[in-house]
């Protein structure tokens, strides 16, 4: 059974879909992986030059900030579409700039995640369950990301009796 979206292809922009499984699945993710990179990259080296341009950085994080925000935002057709670029393209850049790049890409592929996979509250709709599995992803993610943090320590110390 073909997914009439695509009618059987997998391409990196398609949404994943339960007919289409794991290929789809695997092209999404790593989609949106490379994607963050390089999107993350190139707003790096745009950063640094408005940085050298300005020679502050926070009135180049600034500049930068107010100069994508209305070049993404105008042109688009939905207001909220607007509205939620210039909430979050300033939070996007002010997280690059404090946590760096690996922090960015992360939440650029959690984002796409999110976007590629239905998630419904009602379990019974037949797209459930790779919703689901979008979700439990996620959590596999963040599980590993918070047991490497720990970095071998164990997470609630050294507990003793004699304590």
């Amino acid at each position: 059974m073909n997914c009439p979206s695509c009618n059987g292809e997998i391409s990196a922009t398609h949404k994943s879909c339960p007919s289409c499984g794991a290929p789809a699945i695997i092209a999404g993710i790593l989609s949106s992986t490379l994607q963050g990179i390089q999107f993350y990259l190139s707003f790096g080296f745009i950063l640094f030059l408005v940085r050298v341009l300005f020679k502050n950085t926070w009135v180049a994080i600034a500049a930068l900030a107010a100069l994508l925000t209305a070049t993404l935002a105008t042109g688009l057709s939905s207001p909220i579409t607007s509205i939620s670029i210039v909430v979050s393209l300033p939070i996007a850049i002010f997280a690059y700039f404090r946590f760096g790049l690996l922090a960015s890409v992360a939440g650029y592929l959690f984002i796409g995640v999110l976007d590629q996979f239905p998630i419904t509250t009602r379990l019974s709709v037949w797209y459930s369950g790779i919703g689901l599995t979008g979700l439990a992803l996620l959590l596999a993610f963040v599980l590993y990301a918070f047991h490497r943090s720990l970095g071998g320590q164990p997470l609630f110390g050294r507990a003793s009796l004699e304590d």
